[in-house]
């Protein structure tokens, strides 16, 4: 009978089972681990216990190890009695689990983008334009319309453009541009054209706008200046007119104030509403003017037209006293104030420079 040592016979004695192990680091690792934890039983404090702890985690990890190889090769054995489809649906479980476990990204919604209209845009002032020939390459269109709209390529109620072939439903013309609320007697534009126009305006009012500052500095004046913008409102073409006249006055010494105050004139004259027109006209002209103005609000009570003034009619199904109960009632309503508003600021801003 083989004899054993004394820290083997003491681990015995604690309750511990010898294993033979074939693998020399391992029975060296165990030697090692028993030794530490038999001196610590005897009470030898010298020897150092990290031996024992790192042959704790290296025997677990062991374990781990063994199972892992141990479901693996159940696993191939199974997979070696299934059929293809078994095998294929397994994978897919596995595949779908390996996907769950994943750390998902947070996905913020992004904010829905609000559609940036333009400034409102009353069509008809743009056709008077048109017609006016302020744009020379833009001419009312004499042919075949479309049949199908511009912007949805869609038939329906379409409406024909004054200006180009297009056809467009009026509720793809509010989604691209805002415009006044049309009456019946209105005509249409298309949203491309509506945006043609809009930008050979924006172009002229620049050249207006240079040609003022150059204007302006000629007489002596900063036209960028923003005392003098109240001068010249926009939307005015024609509102500067230069006269060689002031050259010479200027050579003989005319003063900057001067030159400001005649600038202030001919912008005063150019920006006179008819109101202020009346006022300053004699009374057998004030009674032409009350006469006319009679009759052009007779026109407008009883649905006739007169020659250059804005149509009217009355609403079919409004109650007395001429109360608005339609949509187009409400537009031309609208555009009368509107036109209303511009007059009262003109008329304003000259009492400014009067005073």
């Amino acid at each position: 009978m083989k004899r054993t040592s004394t820290y083997t016979s003491v681990l015995e004695a604690l309750g511990f089972e010898r294993q033979r192990h074939n693998d020399p680091l391992r029975s060296k690792a165990l030697r090692t681990a028993h030794t530490a934890l038999a001196c610590s039983y005897l009470g030898d404090e010298d020897r150092n216990y990290e031996t024992f702890l790192s042959f704790q985690n290296r025997t677990k990890l062991d374990e781990e190890r063994r199972k892992a190889e141990e479901e693996r090769r159940q696993l191939k054995e199974e997979m070696a009695k299934m059929s293809k489809k078994e095998k294929l649906k397994i994978l897919e479980k596995k595949k779908e689990e390996k996907r769950k476990n994943r750390t998902r990204k947070i996905v913020v919604p992004k904010k829905a983008k609000v559609p940036v209209l333009g400034p409102l845009v009353d069509v008809m002032v743009l056709i008077e334009e048109v017609d006016t020939g302020r744009y020379p390459s833009i001419t009312r269109y004499q042919g075949k319309h479309k049949d199908y709209c511009c912007f949805c390529q869609e038939g329906g109620a379409l409406y024909h453009c004054t200006v180009c072939r297009n056809s467009e439903h009026l509720e793809c013309l509010t989604l691209k541009q805002d415009v006044h609320d049309p009456t019946p007697e209105d005509e249409f534009l298309c949203h491309v054209c509506i945006g043609k126009i809009l930008c050979r305006r924006k172009r002229a009012e620049k050249r207006r706008m240079e040609k003022r500052v150059e204007v302006m500095g000629k007489a002596g004046v900063d036209g960028n200046d923003p005392e003098m913008m109240l001068t010249f409102p926009e939307g005015a073409p024609e509102m500067v007119v230069h006269d060689k006249s002031e050259e010479k006055q200027s050579a003989t010494g005319t003063t900057g104030k001067q030159k400001v105050s005649e600038v202030k004139r001919v912008a005063l004259s150019t920006s006179m509403s008819r109101d202020q027109k009346e006022r300053m006209s004699g009374p057998a002209d004030k009674n032409a003017v009350q006469v006319t103005r009679s009759k052009e609000l007779a026109c407008v009570q009883y649905g006739e037209k007169p020659g250059n003034m804005p149509h009217i009619q009355q609403c079919p199904v409004g109650g007395p006293g001429g109360l608005i109960c339609c949509s187009a009632c409400t537009a031309s309503f609208s555009r009368m104030l509107t036109e209303t508003a511009q007059e009262m600021e003109a008329q304003m801003i000259a009492n400014c420079l009067v005073a």
